[in-house]
C-alpha cells in the first residue's frame, strides 16, 4: 500500500458570485413584485383584504401608487445584480419618495370632511395635509405640496432648476 498525499477535491471559489446566482436573485425579486401585485389587486383572500385595508389606512388613495413605487425599487435592485456597475442614484431614490408623499398629501383636500381614513391621503396625507394647512393655511399647504412634487420630479428625471429654465426658454 502506498502512502502518500491524499487526492484533493477541485476547489471552487465562492468569493465571486456566479452569473445564475444574479439570475435567480432576479427571478426571486420579480416574483415577489408581482405576487404582491396580485395581492393588492385581485379580491378575496386574508392576507390581500388584510394589506390592502393597511395600505388603504396609511396612504389612502395612494395604496394604488404603493406597487409602482415598489416596482421603481424592484427595478433598480434587479438591474443592480445584473449590471454590477449600477446602482440608483440616491436622488433617484428620494424622487421616488417624495413624489410618492406629495402625491399622497395631494390626495388630502380631495376628501374633504370624509372621516373615512382610506380615503384622501390616508394618515401619511392627512397627518402632513393638518400640518401643512394649519401652519401655512389650505391654499399655501397645496403649493408646497406642488412644489414638493415638482422637486421630486426633477430629482427622478435629474434635471435641476436651472437646466429646467434652459430647456424651456
Amino acid at each position: 500500500m502506498k502512502s502518500g498525499p491524499l487526492p484533493t477535491a477541485p476547489f471552487e471559489d465562492f468569493s465571486e458570485p456566479r452569473a445564475d446566482s444574479g439570475l435567480l436573485v432576479s427571478f426571486v425579486l420579480t416574483l415577489a413584485f408581482f405576487v404582491s401585485i396580485l395581492v393588492l389587486v385581485l379580491p378575496g383572500g386574508n392576507v390581500g383584504r388584510d394589506l390592502r385595508g393597511f395600505l388603504g389606512r396609511e396612504f389612502g388613495w395612494g395604496s394604488y401608487l404603493a406597487p409602482v413605487i415598489l416596482g421603481a425599487f424592484t427595478t433598480s435592485a434587479v438591474r443592480g445584480r445584473l449590471d454590477p456597475t449600477y446602482r440608483m442614484p440616491w436622488s433617484q431614490a428620494a424622487g421616488w419618495l417624495l413624489e410618492f408623499w406629495s402625491i399622497v398629501t395631494l390626495f388630502q383636500p380631495l376628501a374633504a370632511g370624509n372621516p373615512d381614513p382610506s380615503t384622501g391621503g390616508g394618515f401619511l396625507g392627512r397627518t402632513t395635509w393638518d400640518f401643512l394647512a394649519s401652519a401655512f393655511g389650505g391654499s399655501a399647504a397645496t403649493v408646497v405640496a406642488l412644489l414638493a412634487a415638482t422637486i421630486a420630479f426633477g430629482l427622478l428625471l435629474g434635471v435641476s432648476s436651472q437646466e429646467a429654465v434652459a430647456r424651456g426658454s
